[in-house]
């Protein structure tokens, strides 16, 4: 038990950023859309690749976690949701915040089913319900956040770059 407690601070932050990440782009859309000039529809893209690729890869990297080893794996997922999240705060037209947005997913689909397995491994019997609890608590809450944190951003000026580079 004294492991997870030195693990879950950085799984549920990992899962924090990565949820929060999805709310915080519904609020900016229109900052971006503004900023690149473009079609709505064509910024939805910035959405919807991430959730297309997040769905498509979170089973397989669950069983890819197996093979290269967990530990390894999260770490991994962390740089490369990191990475995503500089190259979409730092995006100056819109196939590159959507380049970057795959990264940022690919990232994301292995962080979020790592951090459940390796949440799992790490408590005993008795004290699983509570890591999926906080794992899941915190997803909630970063969905829940995210809108307001990512408005405020806006509010006090920050601008849509900003906002994006919550994620890191």
């Amino acid at each position: 038990m004294n492991r997870i407690k030195k693990v879950l601070p950085v799984l549920l932050l990992g899962n924090l950023l990565c949820m929060m990440d999805v709310s915080i782009m519904t609020i900016v859309l229109p900052e971006i859309q503004t900023a690149f000039n473009v079609s709505l529809t064509d910024l939805s893209w910035t959405l919807n690749i991430y959730m297309i690729m997040f769905a498509t890869f979170i089973i397989p990297f669950g069983k890819l976690a197996e093979k290269v080893g967990r530990n390894k794996f999260v770490f991994a997922g962390l740089v490369i949701f990191g990475v995503g999240s500089l190259l979409t705060g730092i995006s100056t037209n819109l196939l590159f915040m959507i380049g970057a947005r795959i990264v940022q997913s690919i990232g994301a689909a292995i962080i979020i089913p790592t951090s459940m397995v390796i949440g799992l491994e790490l408590s005993d019997q008795k004290n699983r319900h509570k890591i999926v609890a906080a794992l899941a608590g915190v997803q909630g809450l970063a969905v829940a956040l995210g809108p307001s944190i990512g408005g405020w951003y806006l509010n006090i000026g920050a601008g849509v770059g900003y906002s994006l580079l919550m994620s890191l």
